[in-house]
Parts: C-alpha cells; sequence; structure tokens
C-alpha cells in the first residue's frame, strides 16, 4: 500500500515503533468513478523505412524517447485502430506526417519537415527533434480531448433549471469574395468591429439552433453573439481550428479599447459580434470548425476566463507568428485549472480531471458559477 511493499505487513508496529499485533478491524474503502468523457487518445507509430536517412532515424529515436503518459496519449504499432496516425513522406521527402484515418478527417494537422528540425537543432538535433515532435503530439492530444471534454453533456452545471445561455442569442452571416484566383491568398475583408459587414449575408436561420454549415476558403465569417436578457453574463467563445488551434475571441480591441476592463462580461442588451476567416481547406476532405461558447453567469462576481485553453497550430506555419515557431506547446499535467487547492467551478473540475488547458479565475467564490455550452460547427471545402 502506497511505498509499503507486501512483505512489511506482517511487522505492524505503533507509534513508539513496538512491535504488537493488530488489535482491531481496519477496512481501505476506495471509490471507483467512471470518467464522465472518453479521453483515450492512440496514436499509430510510423513504420521504419528500410534504410531511414539520419532526419528519420532522429524522429524514429525521438519517438521512442517520448514518455506517452507525458502527452496524454497511447502509442501502438503501425497499423493498427488509431485516432492520429504518424508516417514518412514518399520517396525521399524529409517529413513526417501527421494524419487522421481515412473518413474520419476533420482536421488538417500539417507536415513536420524533419530537415529543418535537424538543420535548427544546431549541436544538439536530437533535442530539437524530440522537443518538436513531443510539442506537436501534445497538442494534437489536447485538441481533440478538449473537444470531446466541451461536447460532453456533463458540461451543463449549476443548479437544476438554471441555464445562462437562456438568453444568449447566436446569429451567422457570411461574407464571400466574389472573384478568386486559384491558390490565391485570402483577401482581408475584416470590417469595423463589433459590425457585420454590409455586404455579408444571413446563414442558418437566426443561428440560435445546432447545426452544420458548408462554406468556401476564404470565406469571411460573422458571428453576432447578444445577451437579451437582463442579467449579465460572461461569454467564452473558443474555436478549434481544423489545423488543431484553439482561438479565444474574449471581446477586447486594442484599437478601441472596446471592453478592456471586463472583455468576457456581455451585459444585458449588449451584442458583440466575432470575425473569423475561414482559410483552411483540404480537397476531399470534410475540415471542421467548432464554436463552443461557454457562457456563465456573474452572481460571484468573479470574472471567468478560458484564455489558457488557447494553443497555437499543431504544425505551425509562417502565418502563426514567431512565438507559435518556438513554442514547444502546452503542458496536459502542468497548466492545471485550479492550484493550491483554490475553489473553482465544476466545469474547471471536469476539464481539471482530463488534464488538459487551465482557465484564469482569482477571488472568493461566494455561490457557484453556473456554465452552459453552446455548439456550432461547420465545414469548409476547397474553392
Amino acid at each position: 500500500f502506497g511505498d509499503i511493499p507486501a512483505e512489511r505487513w506482517d511487522d505492524v508496529r505503533d507509534i513508539d515503533e513496538r512491535r504488537s499485533p493488530l488489535t482491531r478491524e481496519v477496512r481501505l474503502i476506495a471509490t471507483i468513478e467512471q470518467q464522465p468523457v472518453q479521453l483515450d487518445y492512440r496514436i499509430a507509430l510510423p513504420a521504419a523505412p528500410a534504410s531511414p536517412s539520419p532526419a528519420q532515424k532522429a524522429a524514429l529515436a525521438a519517438l521512442a524517447a517520448i514518455k506517452p503518459a507525458d502527452i496524454g496519449a497511447t502509442f501502438v504499432p503501425p497499423g493498427q485502430d488509431a485516432d492520429l496516425v504518424l508516417g514518412f513522406g514518399a520517396g525521399k521527402s524529409e517529413t513526417l506526417t501527421l494524419r487522421q484515418p481515412p473518413g474520419r478527417v476533420t482536421a488538417a494537422f500539417g507536415d513536420l519537415d524533419l530537415g529543418a528540425v535537424m538543420a535548427a537543432g544546431g549541436g544538439a538535433p536530437d533535442v530539437r527533434m524530440r522537443f518538436t515532435i513531443g510539442g506537436a503530439l501534445v497538442k494534437a492530444t489536447r485538441f481533440s480531448r478538449l473537444q470531446r471534454v466541451l461536447a460532453s453533456p456533463a458540461m451543463a452545471t449549476g443548479e437544476p433549471g438554471e441555464d445562462p445561455a437562456k438568453t444568449v442569442q447566436v446569429e451567422f452571416y457570411v461574407g464571400r469574395p466574389k472573384a478568386l484566383a486559384t491558390g490565391a491568398a485570402c483577401p482581408d475583408t475584416s470590417a469595423d468591429y463589433y459590425a457585420v459587414d454590409k455586404d455579408a449575408r444571413k446563414v442558418g436561420g437566426d443561428g440560435s439552433e445546432a447545426g452544420s454549415f458548408t462554406f468556401q476558403r476564404c470565406d469571411w465569417l460573422f458571428v453576432k453573439v447578444s445577451n437579451t436578457g437582463k442579467s449579465d453574463v460572461y461569454v467564452n467563445p473558443l474555436i478549434f481550428s481544423p489545423d488543431g488551434g484553439i482561438l479565444l475571441f474574449d471581446g477586447q480591441d486594442g484599437r478601441l479599447g472596446i471592453k478592456k476592463d471586463n472583455p468576457t462580461r456581455l451585459r444585458a442588451g449588449e451584442s458583440g459580434v466575432l470575425q473569423y476567416n475561414l482559410s483552411d481547406a483540404q480537397q476531399g476532405a470534410q475540415l471542421r470548425d467548432d464554436l463552443v461558447l461557454l457562457v456563465s453567469d456573474v452572481t460571484d462576481g468573479v470574472p471567468l476566463s478560458y484564455a489558457r485553453l488557447t494553443q497555437c497550430p499543431v504544425v505551425p506555419g509562417p502565418e502563426d507568428g514567431a512565438a507559435c515557431a518556438v513554442a514547444a506547446g502546452p503542458s496536459l499535467a502542468g497548466t492545471r485549472m485550479r492550484n493550491n487547492g483554490a475553489a473553482g467551478t465544476a466545469i474547471e473540475d471536469l476539464i481539471d480531471a482530463a488534464l488538459i488547458g487551465s482557465t484564469t479565475r482569482s477571488g472568493p467564490v461566494k455561490k457557484q458559477t453556473s456554465v452552459s455550452a453552446m455548439r456550432f460547427s461547420w465545414q469548409t471545402e476547397a474553392r
């Protein structure tokens, strides 16, 4: 039991270290709880080439050195059923591919350029390889596990009958470039902050019902969120992008100073507009964006933000900025929501149990916060 081996239990001593027989019955009671969400994430290792290149050898060594528990996943041999399949690029390609199984492709995580990783490693390319591959796998695992947690019915918290999202209305509008050459970069079609572009078209009814919409690459999506009730609420909109990035739109605008004081609070009668460029598409794949609005009441007066749930894409590109290029990715176990036993909300406990993400929350909790999740998804096709 604990660090006491079984053979020592025949030598039970009292507090004064005197050996004495047990004179009372002692029972150990264990409670087994069923995990509310299936969080297992299986990663199929790549098949080793017959004559691996130095970069491929380094990648195989890095994968052998990575402890699955550190990334929150289970490694399985090549060819076995998995959520993520690793492989080496065909021919002389120095890439490590990260693919979902055929028929289950909803994301495009990208490929790791192993040659570039080796070159950036300087005198310690093996360390750089482990750092890069491990970071990508952490983000892929974290992305999937967090998606599953936020899609779970267990997300609804608070007293029976309480639903802080009941007064929140969501509307979708889309703007589409009139002409765009094949493969061209998406144009900047951003409108004024907190505004829907005048040429955007409303889609999906009033957007309040769960549904799926199919868009084209380079469409510009406007999501209008309104609080129609008489009480303020906190709204944390999270978007899960097909590249594995998790974005939070917290309502701030550095240009105009809008909502700088309390970015996640949506006051009674107030509306906000999120703008999102649909730049990810892949021919033959049904790439999916997920929007999750975490809506909570403000009864305890403590601002609630899920900003630390965000992450860079699994394989960052130049457009994602220098910070994403050098970051290894968040840790599953090292970014707990609540530290030092501080009180939190039930959703924080739920995500803490999954060992993913962290929220920022401070101050005394006077009343348990009710949390609701509003979920929407859409697919992006190639033009």
